[in-house]
């Protein structure tokens, strides 16, 4: 196999191999050579397989080929999603989901070598379907994105994500009864059909359930400004629940309550992070404490101060500029949280 500027090459006894497997010892090379002239003609021009070098030569782009392109819709739409701009992390995934067309290379045979591709491919797909859904009922569109999550997960059973997200949609909406009921459905089918219990994420979403947690019913939905505006803000979900922390956040919490500006230090690795989402998350629901949302911008990449303004604009999701950014948030009270900002410690004291 060559491949150089967009052009595969592959040879004629590989590709035989490769698509006939079992079949390969009584496959002539007319078969393939028949295969390749249909697929010339479905292409169309400019010719797109040539001959040559006792094999065959693909020239496309890798913008041209599906499969090549939902990776990088996959990139995208994570990036928007981080930035707190959901409608565009929706609209990406919904372009990059629309490429699958059903089943995943349905017509590349059944050898070893398609076999990673298509796992890949299935992964991108699970990952695009979490972003997409997360970002619509963060939007608001919870009725719409749980039933089609119960498709999803009637498609794809053993997906534990796609259950969570469906959960936990189901008990942010207020419908706590039918939230457990799509437990105890995947619980079931888990161990009836895999004799497996629920990973320890469905476990803990079950917990947190039952003891009515009110983090979870704005995990998934925007909070809503007086004006009606969506402006709860992008804070992630944490990974894990905060042991042994709660002085910590009750004290942090308290200080933010009575100054305008806190800083958080210590030595790398030590919580800092998890501990500011977690008092922002607090007052995300401590009816109306930030009615201009709760925002995290992240400023490892940041150097100098236009940066800083630069990477909560794009955080915000703002178009405009820094006037635009100062107007949005003129007579309301936000919260920003600006994560790894020691090396830019002047500019974020002093900003806005």
């Amino acid at each position: 196999m060559r491949l150089s500027r967009g052009c595969l090459h592959l040879r004629a006894d590989r590709l035989i191999d490769d698509l006939w497997v079992g079949e390969a010892h009584s496959t002539q090379r007319n078969t393939l050579q028949s295969k390749v002239a249909r697929q010339r003609r479905a292409l169309g021009e400019p010719p797109r397989i040539v001959s040559g070098a006792g094999g065959y030569a693909l020239s496309v782009g890798p913008w041209e080929v599906d499969a090549l392109a939902i990776p990088d819709h996959v990139v995208t739409a994570a990036r928007l999603f981080a930035s707190g701009d959901d409608r565009a992390a929706a609209a990406e995934c919904a372009s990059a989901l629309v490429l699958y067309l059903g089943e995943v290379l349905p017509a590349a045979g059944d050898g070893e070598w398609v076999r990673p591709h298509r796992e890949g491919l299935e992964e991108a797909r699970m990952k695009l379907l979490e972003l997409q859904f997360t970002a619509r009922s963060r939007l608001g569109e919870v009725g719409e994105a749980i039933g089609e999550l119960e498709a999803a997960v009637a498609a794809y059973p053993f997906q534990e994500s796609l259950w969570e997200l469906l959960i936990t949609g189901l008990y942010g909406a207020g419908r706590q009864a039918d939230a457990l009921a799509a437990y105890n459905r995947v619980k079931e089918r888990l161990a009836g059909e895999l004799g497996l219990d629920p990973g320890p994420e469905l476990q803990r979403l079950e917990h947190r359930i039952l003891n009515h947690d009110m983090s979870l019913s704005s995990r998934l939905r925007r909070g809503t400004s007086s004006g009606g505006d969506a402006l709860a803000g992008n804070l992630p979900s944490l990974a894990v629940d905060l042991v042994g922390r709660v002085a910590d956040v009750d004290a942090v919490s308290d200080l933010l309550s009575r100054k305008r500006l806190v800083e958080i230090v210590g030595a790398g690795g030590i919580g800092k992070t998890a501990i500011a989402i977690a008092i922002a998350r607090r007052f995300g629901v401590a009816g109306g404490a930030a009615p201009g949302g709760v925002w995290l911008a992240r400023l490892e990449t940041a150097v100098s101060a236009n940066d800083v303004t630069d990477t909560v604009i794009a955080a915000l999701g703002v178009s405009g500029g820094e006037a635009a950014l100062f107007e949005r948030f003129k007579g309301t009270a936000a919260l920003l949280v600006l994560d790894n900002c020691e090396h830019v410690t002047t500019r974020c004291r002093n900003w806005p």
